[in-house]
Order: structure tokens, then C-alpha cells, then sequence
């Protein structure tokens, strides 16, 4: 009888050493970690040694600026310092309705300038890398004409391009010139501001 405890008590005190042993792999929490915006932690989160997170400087709620049609209007202001550089990217769409009819246009962008001695140079691009930051790289929806996809020079057509521009105070300015088929009562962007290096001052427009 004793024998069997004795082999009990063995069995038992291997599988705690199993569990609760140096090997962390059976150590893992389960469920869904909670990411607690500016302290992303892989080992506080139990990802695992394998995981690499990135992560953005500074991220925006989003912003709305209304626009003016046929015009390349200002929707944010991006410090940029002197003799540094910024880099990031932006996600937005662009409404236009006449309160009967609505358009819309989606999509994101990345930016990158750099200051030199007070002079701001900028460029665009799409994530996928086209320097062709227009109504041709993006999506839109339309609850009027043909194919409701925005098409210039159909009654629908919703069309924008993006430039970039030196503020001339050590900043960058981020601009939109859209233009819309419908007489609007609304033309609109509406943005989220991502930065992927430093922590530049944000400034809506």
C-alpha cells in the first residue's frame, strides 16, 4: 500500500515539474492580450520570443476638414524640424453628398520629408509604391450613375489628388484637391494621421 502512494506522489510531483517547469512553452496564457496604446510589450503579452511588433511614433483620431472644390486645400500641418526628416502615413476618405446623392473615396497614402536648414522637401506615394497619389490608386462608391464607382466624367465621378508642400515654418503641409460631379452641400475629408518616425506635433487645418 505504501509502495502505491509512494508512486502516486511521484506521478503527481512530475507532472507539476512538467507544467511549472523552466520550459516556458507550457506556460503560455491563452486568450486575447490587451494592447495598451504606447507600451507594447511581446513579453508582457506572451507572444513569444519569435515575435517583432511594430509600432507607430504618434497615431491621430480622425480629423475632418471641409474642402474646397477644384482647389488644393490644406488638411494637416506635420512638424518637421531642422535638419531632421518625418515619415508616416495617412488613411482617409473624402464624402461628397447633395443631400440626395453620396459619394465616397477611400484609401491611404505614405509621406516622407526632410528639413534642411528651415527648407521642408516632401514626396507621396501609395503603399504599394505608385507615386500616383489619385483618384486612380484608391476606391470610391457612388449612389448615382451607371456603375456607382465614381468614374470621372460620369454623373458620379468623385476625383481627388493629393500633394505634399513646405509650410515655410518648418513643417509639412499635406494637401487634397478634389472635385465632384454633385452640386455639394458637403466635401469633406475625413483623415487619420499615422507617423512612423519621432514625435512631431500634429496640427489640423
Amino acid at each position: 500500500m505504501a509502495g502505491k502512494k509512494i508512486a502516486i506522489l511521484l506521478c503527481l510531483l512530475f507532472f507539476a515539474g512538467f507544467v511549472f517547469g523552466d520550459d516556458d512553452t507550457f506556460t503560455r496564457t491563452t486568450g486575447t492580450p490587451t494592447i495598451v496604446p504606447g507600451s507594447l510589450d511581446h513579453d508582457d503579452l506572451n507572444l513569444g520570443d519569435d515575435y517583432s511588433p511594430w509600432q507607430a511614433s504618434i497615431q491621430t483620431g480622425v480629423q475632418s476638414k471641409t474642402l474646397t472644390e477644384s482647389s488644393a486645400t490644406s488638411f494637416v500641418l506635420v512638424a518637421v524640424a531642422s535638419d531632421s526628416f518625418v515619415g508616416g502615413k495617412i488613411e482617409y476618405t473624402i464624402d461628397a453628398d447633395d443631400a440626395t446623392d453620396f459619394q465616397a473615396r477611400s484609401g491611404e497614402f505614405i509621406f516622407t520629408a526632410v528639413n534642411k536648414a528651415g527648407t521642408v522637401r516632401c514626396s507621396l506615394a501609395r503603399p504599394q509604391g505608385s507615386t500616383t497619389v489619385d483618384n486612380t490608386t484608391d476606391v470610391c462608391a457612388s449612389s448615382k450613375g451607371a456603375t456607382h464607382t465614381c468614374v470621372s466624367g460620369e454623373s458620379d465621378a468623385l476625383t481627388n489628388t493629393f500633394t505634399c508642400a513646405d509650410s515655410t515654418s518648418n513643417g509639412l503641409l499635406l494637401k487634397a484637391n478634389a472635385v465632384s460631379s454633385l452640386t455639394q452641400t458637403t466635401l469633406a475629408i475625413q483623415y487619420r494621421v499615422v507617423i512612423t518616425s519621432g514625435t512631431p506635433t500634429v496640427t489640423p487645418q
